[in-house]
């Protein structure tokens, strides 16, 4: 969301939808999957409540505790740069009218959530830059005022030295949809921070486990199928008939199984799932996920300092690397160990 007292602002309704573009790119179907809880719903919102998750801290006063989702830093040389480039980019819900705004994100933390699911749906995230100019006191800075995410079914990468990307809403977006205001938009390479799924791209987690869909509600269709041939014992259709002979626990299990073939994509843990593991690869699997956690913090704060910090670098005349770094993590080592 951009700020509405920016009167310059050059973006502006990136995230509104396109049925038609989203439904022939599979965006619809991908993105209806994780909002049903018998579906992808957690595999989804686990993984991004589990990204940079809330953690309490000790307060002022004792006893007591605060929330935090602050795991972040700038670094540069010059000491005072980065003192005051951590306070614009980690500062909290926006409180000062120069704020860096996240795309309706509370803070960095939820921004990068936001990122982690357009990977999870699509396997790729756009997010357009504003940028502006920002007083520090006595120091200005030419820097991103605002971070938004864009629709992802309606941009095309172009990659020529005029245009980097284009974002084109169809004609049936704006036939249906005489309440907003659409307009197409051109990305400047310096306007534009492209995530991809670090181990899925082009693909993605979700738009693989569509297939199984249908068999994560094998034993609940089936004890509802047979629900209706006790409450109807002269219903002697085929489908009820099959439901009077046939257990309910079998189409349980391939559902658990069909379960766990989702979270393993997910790389998440599946020890709670109805079917029996050895505890050695319950926690494996949990390992797994948690190295998994690593490597897309560690992809996704790249892509931050390669595609948007070295833009602040050199749009101020920055002598040294302009980096984002994170702290609060177990390592890989640890995990394995």
């Amino acid at each position: 969301m951009l700020r509405t007292d920016n009167p310059n602002r050059k973006f502006g309704g990136l995230h509104f939808d396109d049925p038609w573009k989203e439904f022939v790119s599979g965006h619809k179907r991908r993105e209806e999957a994780t909002k049903d809880g018998t579906k992808l719903f957690k595999e989804v919102y686990h993984y991004r409540d589990d990204l940079f998750p809330v953690r309490s801290i000790p307060a002022s006063r004792p006893g007591y505790v605060t929330h935090d989702q602050n795991f972040f830093r700038v670094v540069t040389k010059a000491e005072k740069t980065s003192e005051l480039l951590t306070e614009y980019f980690t500062e909290e819900h926006s409180y000062r009218n120069d704020s860096i705004s996240y795309s309706g994100a509370h803070d960095l933390a939820g921004f990068f959530a936001f990122v982690l699911h357009s990977l999870l749906v699509d396997g790729i995230s756009y997010c357009a830059i504003e940028w502006g100019e920002v007083n520090f006191d006595s120091k200005s800075f030419i820097l991103p005022r605002s971070l938004s995410l864009v629709n992802p079914a309606t941009v095309k990468i172009i990659d020529s030295p005029s245009v980097f990307a284009v974002q084109k809403f169809s004609w049936i977006a704006r036939l249906l949809n005489d309440y907003f205001e659409y307009h197409n938009h051109k990305f400047q390479r310096d306007e534009l921070i492209v995530f991809k799924h670090p181990t899925l791209y082009p693909l993605s987690p979700v738009g693989v486990g569509i297939k199984y869909l249908k068999s994560l509600v094998e034993g609940i269709s089936f004890s509802l199928w047979q629900g209706k041939a006790n409450a109807e014992p002269t219903n002697h259709s085929l489908r009820v008939e099959i439901a009077r002979h046939k257990h309910v626990d079998d189409f349980f299990r391939r559902e658990s199984i069909a379960r766990v073939k989702v979270k393993r994509l997910f790389k998440q843990p599946i020890g709670e799932e109805r079917v029996g593991i050895t505890s050695y690869y319950d926690v494996l699997a949990y390992a797994d996920y948690k190295k998994h956690l690593n490597l897309m913090r560690d992809y996704m704060v790249s892509v931050f300092n390669d595609q948007l910090l070295t833009q602040v670098q050199s749009k101020n005349d920055i002598k040294s690397p302009v980096r984002i770094e994170y702290a609060g993590f177990a390592s890989n080592d640890i995990i394995d160990q």
